[in-house]
């Protein structure tokens, strides 16, 4: 008997695992059963709710995530830091690319900043008594050489200026620094150069007093700024007279050159310092009325990559700044700006209005909006400080930079100049073809007064 239960236990037992792996094949049998799970779930929750019945009867609420309920539910949001995760993870190349773009500049940023705030001062001794000296060689009367006599003398420096006249010796002496004394150098006379180099040498050669109740001194010789002066001519080459080019050679390029076989010796001899500063935009893009400049920087750039040379055999560094539109909070740099191109264009020959007056006031008209300058605005030109702190360093690092870039435009007009195509820096600085000249014949009739309307 006890045989017969357990057989016909088992056999019931057996059913509902029948029934659930047969179903499935008989047709609408899901649809019969999801609907079967649906009215038992709503009766024991109505069950389960009701308050008559007593709690022992009362069936337990059936659970939200029942094996038989199948229910959707969206997503959480990802949060910002899991979905920049997701693409960094889908775009590595190019997130490998944005660090290292901002990483670097993140670092030159900071590298600059820091090198633009650091305090620099020149060496002295124990009791604060100068012992560093400079020469610099340059216009004393034109604004960036005065604000750099002013700063190396600030900074710590005995500043000798280069003059050639007595008219130079009074503006230097004019700034009333003790610091800055003039040193006479006229390099057209030998006997002159001799006297003026010997006395400059015996500078070194002994103690100093920088006061009378302080002990002596022994100087050093740190260095030389060549400084040329920065005012060129500009117009059409028949408009420049050779006197004006003569003046311009000799001065700018013979002069440097004559200071620099002067100083020589005592370069060599101190291991000093070079450091030349000449003027970039114009010389980088080489426009049109502006051979005078061209030229004059482009020979003394020429000089300059030859000297080094040379004092590199000897142990001598040389730097070279080129300097863009500098701030030096005065308008005789910029006289070039301001006069009248109009009057001046009236003074020209009658070719050479005929020719070239119209690209000539157009390309003024182009510069006093910035081209060729970098920026006219005061806010857009770069601070003096920048083209100090680079002459600074020229004389005291280690190591100096052999070549500096400086001030507004100075690097972006340099790239401008070497890759871009001579008919686009034309088109920038305001220059079109003229496609016929005035005939003799036609010469003539140019010298009316309608021209003098245009």
């Amino acid at each position: 008997m006890a045989t017969g239960e357990n057989n016909a236990s088992s056999f019931f037992s057996s059913i509902p695992d029948w029934l659930s792996q047969h179903t499935p094949d008989i047709p609408y049998a899901n649809t019969v059963n999801h609907a079967v799970d649906q009215a038992s779930t709503s009766v024991r929750d109505t069950l389960s709710a009701a308050t008559w019945l007593p709690d022992f009867a009362r069936p337990r609420p059936v659970p939200t995530t029942s094996r038989n309920t199948s229910t959707w539910a969206p997503a959480p949001p990802r949060g910002t830091f899991s979905s920049l995760k997701g693409w960094v993870d889908s775009h590595r190349a190019w997130s490998a690319a944005a660090v290292s773009f901002v990483g670097t500049g993140a670092y030159l940023l900071y590298h600059s900043r820091r090198r633009y705030a650091r305090k620099r001062r020149a060496r002295r001794t124990a009791n604060g008594a100068k012992v560093e000296v400079v020469v610099v060689a340059g216009a004393a009367n034109t604004p960036m050489t005065r604000a750099l006599i002013l700063d190396l003398e600030r900074r710590g420096f005995i500043v000798y200026v280069v003059a050639a006249t007595a008219t130079e010796e009074d503006i230097v002496k004019s700034y009333g620094k003790p610091d800055i004394q003039p040193l006479h150098l006229d390099v057209t006379d030998p006997e002159d150069v001799r006297n003026t180099m010997t006395y400059f040498k015996e500078l070194f050669d002994s103690s100093r007093h920088s006061h009378p109740s302080k002990t002596p001194r022994q100087l050093h010789f740190a260095g030389i700024v060549v400084l040329p002066d920065t005012v060129y001519p500009s117009g059409p080459l028949e408009t420049i007279s050779p006197d004006i080019w003569s003046d311009a050679i000799n001065a700018k390029i013979l002069g440097t050159i004559a200071t620099m076989q002067a100083f020589l010796q005592a370069i060599v001899g101190h291991k000093a310092r070079v450091t030349f500063l000449t003027p970039s935009i114009v010389s980088s893009l080489r426009p049109a009325f502006h051979g005078v400049e061209s030229t004059v920087v482009g020979a003394l750039e020429g000089f300059i990559t030859s000297i080094r040379r040379e004092l590199a055999s000897v142990g001598v560094e040389l730097c070279h700044i080129k300097f863009g539109n500098v701030n030096c909070d005065s308008t005789q740099e910029r006289s070039g700006l301001q006069r009248n191109v109009g009057s001046e264009v009236l003074t020209w020959p009658t070719f050479a209005r005929r020719a070239f007056a119209s690209n000539f006031l157009a390309q003024m008209a182009r510069r006093n909006g910035g081209i060729l300058t970098g920026g006219e605005g005061r806010s857009q030109r770069s601070s003096m400080r920048y083209v100090n702190n680079a002459v600074f360093d020229s004389l005291t690092q280690r190591r100096p930079w052999t070549l500096q870039r400086v001030g507004q435009g100075s690097l972006m007009y340099a790239l401008v100049g070497a890759m871009a195509p001579a008919n686009l820096i034309s088109w920038m600085t305001g220059i079109q073809s003229i496609p016929r000249v005035a005939s003799r014949e036609e010469r003539g009739t140019l010298d009316s007064p309608g021209w003098e309307k245009v």
